[in-house]
């Protein structure tokens, strides 16, 4: 998915699913649609990937403003990132042989 299509869809998703507000009236953007679309621009790129995440990964939301939500999604981010390198760690050490120390010595 492009960048674009990402971000319009993080978009209408969040309308839908955290404002329960609709983004589109009669076929044409809301006025919301519009704010929040120039909101997410103005921030950090891989924002909108870590929004997207945050949106697909949630069944149930409660109404939240748009800094609530960016907090909440960064802090899900910061959670994920800390099971990924946790889970990695724990590959890392199950792949080690193991030596005894006699066995190193008498190499």
């Amino acid at each position: 998915m492009t960048q674009a299509g990402k971000l319009q869809k993080v978009v209408t998703m969040y309308l839908k699913k955290v404002s329960k507000q609709t983004a589109f009236v009669h076929g044409k953007p809301t006025k919301e649609y519009w704010l929040l679309r120039s909101y997410l621009l103005k921030q950090d790129p891989d924002f909108i990937n870590i929004s997207y995440d945050y949106l697909m990964s949630q069944d149930e939301f409660e109404f939240m403003n748009v800094y609530t939500f960016s907090d909440k999604a960064k802090a899900y981010q910061t959670e994920m990132r800390w099971k990924e390198t946790k889970e990695g760690l724990s590959k890392i050490h199950d792949k080690a042989d193991s030596y005894s120390f006699d066995s190193l010595m008498s190499l």
